[in-house]
C-alpha cells in the first residue's frame, strides 16, 4: 500500500470526529453558548489527532480505525457494534419505564425504543436473505435486497 493511500484511510475515522465535532460545536453555538462551542471544537480536534495517532499503530483497534480490517476484525467490530446496539437498547427501554413512573409519558427515550425497534425489524430482511433469500436462507450477493416497511395508518 503506497504512504499516501495508507494516510488517507488512516485519516478516515479522524475526518468523522471532525465533522461530527463541527456539528456538535456549531449546533452549541447556535444554542447561545459560544465558549462551550469553542471548548467543544477544540476537544474534537484534540480526539482527532490522537484518533489518527492510534490509526497508525499495531492492532485491531487501530485496523478498523483505519478502515482497512480483515475478515476476523470485521466479526469484533461487527459483535462490539451489536453489543452496544443492546446496551443502548437496554438504557433506552430504562429510560423510558422511568419516564413513564414520572410523568405517564416515555418521551424521548420511548421514541428512542420504537426507533431501535423498527430498525431491527428493519434489518432482518437484509441480514437473513428475505425475499431474495434462496432454500438455505443464503442470499444471492448479485440480486438486489427487497425490504418492506411497515406502515402506519392515518387516524381518522
Amino acid at each position: 500500500m503506497s504512504g499516501r493511500t495508507f494516510r488517507l484511510r488512516r485519516g478516515t475515522a479522524s475526518v468523522a470526529l471532525l465533522v461530527g465535532g463541527a456539528a456538535v460545536a456549531g449546533a452549541t453555538w447556535v444554542g447561545g453558548s459560544p465558549a462551550w462551542a469553542l471548548g467543544v471544537a477544540v476537544a474534537y480536534v484534540v480526539l482527532a489527532a490522537l484518533t489518527y495517532l492510534w490509526a497508525g499503530g499495531a492492532g485491531d483497534a487501530a485496523a478498523i480505525l483505519r478502515a482497512e480490517p480483515d475478515e476476523r476484525q470485521r466479526g469484533l467490530d461487527r459483535d462490539a457494534t451489536a453489543l452496544t446496539g443492546v446496551a443502548m437498547a437496554l438504557a433506552a427501554l430504562a429510560g423510558a419505564v422511568v419516564s413513564i413512573g414520572r410523568s405517564g409519558n416515555p418521551g424521548a427515550y420511548g421514541v428512542m425504543c420504537v426507533v431501535g425497534g423498527t430498525a431491527s425489524r428493519s434489518a432482518w430482511p437484509c441480514c437473513a436473505g428475505g425475499a431474495d433469500a434462496g432454500r438455505d436462507g443464503a442470499r444471492d450477493p448479485d440480486q438486489p435486497v427487497t425490504v418492506s416497511v411497515p406502515t402506519i395508518p392515518a387516524a381518522a
